[in-house]
């Protein structure tokens, strides 16, 4: 996912567009991209899913509460296509969620949340 190279619709009809048509199966968006299938209506049940088991591995791992609420807003927000206001946070972690807004200013958005979302060693 995090090379943008996820055997999407969009990728299938890239490389046949004879046989595959770039639409979304499950709701029939027009294209099917690597955020898409993220953020398609129709993957709520697959999204919450996934939201689950990162938040049983955090919580297993003793991962700072603060960062997973980070964690976990910054995915929700950035599906929702709505910005972080990093002001909700305390101090110490605003600069961290600044630093890491202008790490991906250029990249394309939600990046730094797809590939923890993918990293199979979550899972």
């Amino acid at each position: 996912m995090i090379h943008d190279i996820l055997p999407t619709n969009k990728m299938l009809h890239r490389y046949d567009p004879v046989t595959n048509v770039p639409n979304c199966p499950r709701c029939n968006y027009s294209l099917e991209d690597r955020d898409h299938v993220i953020r398609c209506p129709k993957a709520d049940e697959w999204f919450q899913a996934t939201i689950h088991k990162w938040k049983c591995f955090m919580q297993e791992k003793n991962t700072d509460p603060v960062l997973q609420t980070i964690f976990f807003i910054g995915i929700k927000t950035w599906r929702e296509l709505e910005e972080i206001n990093t002001e909700e946070f305390p101090m110490e972690y605003q600069e961290l969620l600044e630093q890491q807004k202008r790490q991906s200013d250029g990249a394309k958005s939600g990046d730094c949340y797809i590939h923890l979302l993918n990293h199979s060693s979550f899972f």
